[in-house]
């Protein structure tokens, strides 16, 4: 009978087999521990945020973040073009901010004209950099648009973190801060 491996290299070839397992063994963990960690950390950073939109004939909703963690809740009026904020309170648990504008001239939108308003209304996120101060905008914008006419507007409110913190309502009117016209031929009556 031929023998293979003597006493002395079967010892050998196991310690190096043994070795050479516990460093794959290692680095199999290690791998696994640093992707699913990484991972934890994307799936961080990819959180839902998620805002609502919907709308009727005559009245549009949505929401958008407006600051600390905070949604507020838009409304407008397609008969009057009275747009809302309404904002809870995280401390009061009721409602902390309420600001009104109107939209109608902003939009070019005629009083009284024949063919009546189609509005289109959603938020976008947004991170103001803005000097020092406690009153800052909203973190998001507030966009809406005449489907008639093509003309769009945007709009921020002004937010007073240290007033929604002691539990104070605040409020006032909404600041346009961009328009345009998404369409550029003109539709006919």
């Amino acid at each position: 009978m031929v023998r293979w491996f003597s006493k002395r290299s079967r010892r050998a070839f196991g310690a190096g087999l043994s070795a050479g397992l516990l460093v794959a063994a290692g680095v199999l963990v290690g791998g696994w521990s640093q992707h699913h960690g990484a991972a934890d950390a994307s799936l961080e950073a990819l959180k839902l945020k998620a805002v609502a939109t919907h709308s009727g004939e005559t009245f549009a909703m949505c929401t958008g973040p407006i600051a600390d963690g905070m949604e507020g809740v838009f409304f407008l009026d397609f008969l009057t073009g009275d747009l809302q904020c309404l904002v809870p309170n995280s401390r009061t648990g009721r409602v902390g901010g309420a600001y009104k504008y109107n939209v109608m001239a902003d939009l070019g939108v005629e009083a009284g004209a024949t063919k009546k308003p189609s509005f289109l209304m959603v938020t976008g996120v947004a991170s103001f950099r803005t000097g020092g101060g406690d009153v800052r905008p909203a973190d998001s914008i507030l966009y809406v648009a005449d489907a008639n006419s093509g003309n769009w507007v945007s709009y921020s409110l002004p937010w007073s973190r240290t007033t929604a913190a002691t539990g104070q309502p605040q409020g006032g009117t909404l600041v346009k801060i961009g328009f345009g016209k998404a369409r550029d031929l003109e539709l006919r009556n």
